[in-house]
């Protein structure tokens, strides 16, 4: 026997213990005998051959084949199960999650056992209501996103073409931004000389802002000062205004001058009144009998009376 036969056997054995060894690891044993059943689904959500059929928790057979007929759109299932298992009349095949990843398994309700099926009988298919609200959500998403997808394909079938146009922007984009360092190539030795003088006079402004600035606060100083100066003069003259006029009122409520004493005196006044009223009369008299006023005095030694002589 050559040592590539060896070789060889040794492959085949380890390959077969292998595939023995994992299914039995997933509860399947192939040394006991099973029965096949077939279950009709809709929608699998993801569920694979070799995927384990559970009751009350415990694996007890597994998927052995997944068929779909697209003619009646039903996915058949086909399990096999211990033949230890009893499976009922009114038995249903309950499609749900297995574990926390979104593993799939078949948990089977064993129905009636007093009236126990035959090998090769058909199971009733459900799908659990968590596992039925996923697929729903699923077949939301998708038709979301089918939808999504067709608005992209009309977005770019409207920029079709759209890429030329961009592609001749950025060219002549580039073309404007080499144009503008070619202008600031050429023109670096008079900026530099702007900048230059631009600098010197900001700073000779800022040395005569500099200088100007004790000669303005000296000016509002003076200013200050001189508005003082004649506030305070325009208050003494107030002040001796109101002292006089307050000496001349004292004089006048004191009786003195002739002010005051016509103030508080009748007699003035009755006086200048008396005087008025003479006065009048002599106008009147001069106005009615100016011969009287004509003659020459000291001719007759009498009153005249106003009398034509």
């Amino acid at each position: 026997m050559s040592n590539e036969f060896k070789v060889g056997l040794l492959a085949i054995v380890a390959g077969v213990l292998l595939y023995f060894g994992f299914n039995y690891l997933k509860g399947i044993d192939f040394f006991s005998n099973t029965n096949k059943y077939y279950v009709k689904y809709d929608h699998i959500g993801g569920l694979t051959v070799s995927n384990n059929v559970i009751v009350s928790g415990l694996a007890v057979g597994r998927v052995s084949d997944i068929i779909l007929d697209q003619k009646k759109e039903i996915i058949i299932v086909e399990i096999d199960v211990n033949n230890s298992v009893t499976v009922g009349k009114g038995a249903e095949a309950v499609l749900a999650n297995s574990d926390i990843l979104g593993g799939k398994a078949i948990q089977l309700n064993a129905g009636d056992l007093t009236k126990p099926l035959e090998a090769g009988d058909t199971i009733q298919g459900k799908i659990d209501d968590e596992l039925a609200k996923l697929i729903e959500s699923t077949e939301d998403v998708a038709v979301s996103l089918g939808v999504t997808i067709g608005g992209i394909n009309e977005i770019l079938a409207g920029m079709e073409g759209s890429g030329e146009k961009i592609k001749s922007t950025i060219t002549r984009l580039d073309e404007t931004l080499a144009s503008v360092n070619k202008l600031i190539k050429a023109n670096s030795t008079n900026l530099e000389v702007t900048i230059k003088e631009t600098r010197i006079t900001v700073e000779e402004l800022r040395k005569s802002i500099s200088t100007i600035k004790p000669i303005a606060d000296k000016t509002n100083t003076f200013l200050d000062s001189l508005n003082q100066l004649e506030m305070k003069k325009t208050l003494d003259n107030a002040n001796q205004l109101l002292t006089k006029l307050t000496e001349t009122t004292s004089y006048i409520k004191d009786n003195q001058g002739t002010l005051g004493k016509l103030m508080s005196e009748d007699s003035l006044y009755n006086n200048l009144n008396q005087l008025l009223i003479d006065l009048d009369k002599l106008t009147n008299h001069f106005n009615e009998y100016p011969r009287d006023f004509m003659k020459p005095l000291g001719r007759k030694n009498k009153k005249l009376k106003g009398k034509d002589q």
